[in-house]
């Protein structure tokens, strides 16, 4: 009868703690979708701030182009010198050669910079697409894929320790 008892009192024990275990995993869960939202909706303002910066730097780099091509720099391209003289073709070839190679320069670096913010904002929607991703899964499907998560996590901090440990051992 004693045994009855007491294996009675461990499955309501167990019982209660299942029951704080998916309240607990609940609370998570809510956090994590809570943060989740939020972390979107700043990735989605940052998708959109990069896409407005890139297409702001190739207006840049398009109407650079258009105003050198069309005007130049007026006052070294002045046929009549400082001191009233002439400017020759080559002092104007020259001048001309200098400024397109100033361009191209200032061109080169605000394409390095467009083609960094392109990567960006790659990633950025990659991360998007992640949290849709999730959004779509059922609480359950959540549960798993937050689960496998900190799984994961334990596995490569293991992994990580394991590894400091075996370095730090005499051979």
């Amino acid at each position: 009868m004693s045994e009855t008892s007491s294996s009675f009192r461990d499955k309501e024990e167990l019982i209660e703690i299942k029951q704080q275990l998916e309240t607990e995993l609940h609370k998570v869960t809510s956090q994590f979708i809570t943060i989740q939202n939020t972390y979107k909706e700043q990735l989605q303002v940052a998708s959109q701030l990069d896409h407005e910066l890139c297409t702001l730097r190739s207006n840049l780099i398009v109407s650079g182009a258009t105003v050198l091509y069309e005007y130049g720099s007026a006052p070294k391209r002045n046929p009549i010198g400082l001191k009233g003289t002439p400017i020759s073709d080559t002092q104007q070839k020259k001048q001309l050669v200098y400024e397109i190679r100033q361009f191209s320069t200032a061109s080169n670096l605000l394409q390095k910079d467009n083609d960094a913010l392109q990567t960006r904002l790659r990633n950025v929607e990659r991360q998007i697409n992640n949290l849709e991703r999730w959004e779509c899964l059922s609480l359950t499907e959540l549960q798993l894929e937050i689960a496998r998560w900190i799984q994961e996590k334990r596995i490569q901090s293991f992994k990580t320790k394991q590894n400091a440990h075996s370095a730090t051992k005499p051979r």
